[in-house]
């Protein structure tokens, strides 16, 4: 399990940034290999708010695993 670290994916489409928590098959925590599953907070309890960040999350680890 890895978190808060950088999950630049595509700058170009804007899926960069740092993740809540992501989780990975790595077995060694020094690199983020796929696959990977993404895990995002909502915040203060309003879902609606964090659904684009979850899409987002969501298509850059489909990009990763891919």
């Amino acid at each position: 399990m890895f978190s808060g670290i950088d999950f630049t994916v595509d700058k170009d489409k804007g899926l960069n940034g740092y993740c809540d928590y992501i989780i990975g098959s790595t077995t060694e925590q020094l690199y983020l290999e796929s696959p990977v599953i993404t895990i995002v907070e909502a915040k203060n309890e309003n879902i609606v708010s964090g659904i684009g960040q979850c899409i987002a999350e969501m298509y850059a680890a489909q990009l990763f695993n891919e």
